[in-house]
């Protein structure tokens, strides 16, 4: 079908110049804006082509169909494909989108129609900053709000988010984007930190689950997406609060010099139970360490290793054994994370 073809032509050459664009951005910065803008106005067409082909063309009235097929047209400005995405696409901007679009478009207009002498340092600033707000937008759109449209290219999109991660004007534009979020999260209780991979002050810690032990803390950082769970816990000798990373952590009480391992947690834990403590230990399907190093947490599972929370434990039904976070229904043939199942 010609629209779905015209379609995919724009998404593919919309994802190629975000590409190219963060590829020049340490080289080239002002050719970088280019292609950013460039991008932003590709992507938008595409959504407006997505209700019809013939809208994206200057005049739609005088579409035709060979035109489109050949790229032989004059297209709508991007502030017009924007006023067409609004009235009659019914696409719902926000003001901050609409503004980091058009402030693009403009500065994108400075650089390709005055020379280098006549842009300041402080324009070329302003240029980069402004291009990652669109950015910023951009990405979120396709990732959240546009999903559907871009279902086809989740693996690019996938790279373009790891590519993006390490850049830092990118993430300081999204850290002012996401201070509503980070403010609201203060409201609820939460800890905000500096994350310890963007090393931005935007990772939200809050309190998972507790037990007699200690205390599961998720962090995540809404600026670059990482995301660390740590166990604060309560040594079993003293009583001081130690932290416990998982993953073959092992180091001494800050106070008392005892061992802090997977192993001593899973000793001590016992003791704070009961003595059939070893009849709750199981495997963790997510990790699937090789040692069973889920133990009983409040009124879940955690796994020392990986340090992910289950709220199941189930047995698998062609080895017996404990499994966390496993669904154990078809197990006699899947099997788990210590046998393969049965092969009939």
């Amino acid at each position: 079908m010609v629209q779905d073809k015209f379609i995919s032509h724009l998404k593919d050459n919309s994802l190629y110049f975000f590409e190219k664009a963060m590829s020049l951005f340490n080289e080239d910065p002002k050719l970088s804006a280019v292609c950013f803008s460039t991008a932003l106005e590709l992507m938008l067409k595409a959504r407006l082509a997505h209700d019809h082909w013939s809208l994206v063309f200057d005049k739609p009235e005088n579409a035709k169909l060979e035109d489109a097929k050949s790229g032989d047209f004059i297209s709508a400005g991007p502030r017009e494909v924007i006023r067409r995405l609004e009235g009659i696409s019914n696409v719902i901007f926000l003001d901050e989108e609409k503004a980091a679009y058009f402030s693009l478009i403009k500065r994108r207009n400075a650089i390709v129609h005055f020379s280098e002498e006549l842009i300041t340092k402080e324009e070329r600033e302003r240029i980069i900053s402004t291009a990652y707000q669109a950015v910023y937008h951009m990405h979120e759109m396709m990732s959240d709000s546009w999903s559907d449209l871009f279902s086809d290219k989740k693996r690019e999109l996938w790279r373009l988010s790891t590519v993006l991660k390490n850049f830092q004007p990118y993430l300081k534009q999204k850290l002012k984007a996401i201070k509503p979020k980070l403010d609201e999260a203060k409201k609820a209780g939460a800890t905000v930190t500096n994350c310890s991979r963007c090393g931005l002050k935007s990772a939200v810690s809050t309190k998972a689950a507790e037990d007699p032990c200690g205390t599961l803390i998720y962090v995540n950082c809404l600026v670059c997406s990482e995301f660390d769970n740590y166990l604060i816990y309560n040594c079993h000798n003293c009583d001081t609060q130690n932290i416990f990373i998982g993953e073959g952590d092992s180091k001494e009480c800050t106070s008392c010099g005892g061992i802090l391992s997977a192993e001593s947690i899973s000793d001590d834990k016992s003791n704070f139970d009961r003595d059939t403590f070893e009849d709750d230990l199981s495997y963790c399907i997510l990790c699937e360490h090789h040692e069973k190093h889920v133990i009983p947490f409040g009124d879940d599972f955690l796994c020392l290793n990986c340090l992910e929370l289950h709220d199941t434990v189930e047995f698998c039904e062609n080895c017996g054994e404990p499994n966390a976070g496993f669904d154990a229904e078809g197990s006699i043939f899947s099997g788990c994370v210590m046998c393969e199942g049965r092969d009939f």
